[in-house]
C-alpha cells in the first residue's frame, strides 16, 4: 500500500511578547516620535511662547519696579506635550501667546491620530494567533534547497527508512543536509518538534497522521500536519 510522504511541524500557540506593546511601530517611527515629533513640539511652542509679549508677566522686582519675566519655562511646556500625547487629566499651564497655541493645537491634532493608529494596530497585536511553519510540501524551497534560507529549518526523518531511500533518489540536497538531524524513530522526530529540536519531521503520512491524532488528543493540537 502507496501512503506518501508527510511533514509535521509544530503549532506555536499565541504567546504575546512582554514588548508586545511596541510592536505596531518598527523601531524608525518610535525614534521619530520620540526624538522627533516631541522634541520639535516642545521646542517650538516653547520658542513662539518666549518671544511672544503675551508670555511675560509683569511682576514687581527690587525698588518696587515692575520687571517682565517670562512664566513659561521649559519644564512646562514638556508638562504640556506628555499630557496631551497621553490625553491625562492633568493641570497644566496654557501658552499665552496666539503661535504658542497654534502649535500646541497642532501637537494635540497629532496625538489624537497617533494614538487611534496606535491604539488599531494594538488590538490586532494582542490577538492571540496559531503560527507555524506553512510549507507545500518537499518541493518548498525551505525544504528542498535549504541552505539558500536564513536561519535555515532543521528538519529530519528515520535514517534507513523507505522516506529516507525515497528522499536519497529524489532529493539529494535535502537527503544530504538533513543527516544531522534524522531521529532514531518516528516517536524521537515527532518529541523533537514538539520540543523545539527540530523545525519539522519527515515521513509515512500513515504513520504521522496516527501520531498527530494521538498527541492532539493529549496534548490540545500543539503539531500541524501536512500530507504530500
Amino acid at each position: 500500500m502507496e501512503t506518501g510522504v508527510a511533514i509535521v511541524v509544530a503549532k506555536r500557540t499565541g504567546i504575546i511578547s512582554p514588548t508586545a506593546f511596541l510592536e505596531p511601530f518598527d523601531t524608525a517611527s518610535w525614534m521619530l516620535v520620540g526624538a522627533v515629533a516631541i522634541q520639535a513640539a516642545t521646542f517650538s511652542i516653547f520658542f513662539f511662547e518666549w518671544l511672544s509679549p503675551s508670555g511675560f508677566d509683569c511682576s514687581t522686582g527690587l525698588n518696587s519696579k515692575r520687571v517682565p519675566q517670562n512664566r513659561f519655562s521649559l519644564c512646562r511646556t514638556y508638562w504640556i506635550v506628555w499630557a496631551v500625547l497621553f490625553q491625562a487629566s492633568v493641570h497644566v499651564d496654557s501658552p499665552r501667546g496666539f503661535t504658542a497655541r497654534f502649535m500646541t493645537n497642532m501637537w494635540a491634532m497629532f496625538a489624537v491620530v497617533f494614538l487611534a493608529i496606535y491604539t488599531a494596530n494594538l488590538a490586532a497585536f494582542m490577538i492571540t494567533r496559531e503560527e507555524f511553519h506553512e510549507l507545500s510540501g518537499i518541493d518548498d524551497p525551505r525544504i528542498s534547497r535549504p541552505l539558500s534560507h536564513r536561519p535555515a529549518l532543521k528538519f529530519g526523518t528515520v535514517p534507513w527508512s523507505h522516506t529516507d531511500a525515497t528522499l536519497a533518489k529524489y532529493f539529494s540536497e535535502p537527503h544530504a543536509y538533513m543527516a544531522q538531524y534524522n531521529r532514531s524513530t518516528v516517536s524521537a522526530g515527532v518529541t523533537s518538534v514538539l520540543t523545539g529540536e527540530l523545525d519539522a519531521f519527515i515521513y509515512d503520512g500513515t504513520v504521522l497522521d496516527y501520531l498527530v491524532s494521538q498527541v492532539s488528543r493529549y496534548l490540545n493540537s500543539p503539531i500541524k500536519f501536512n500530507r504530500i
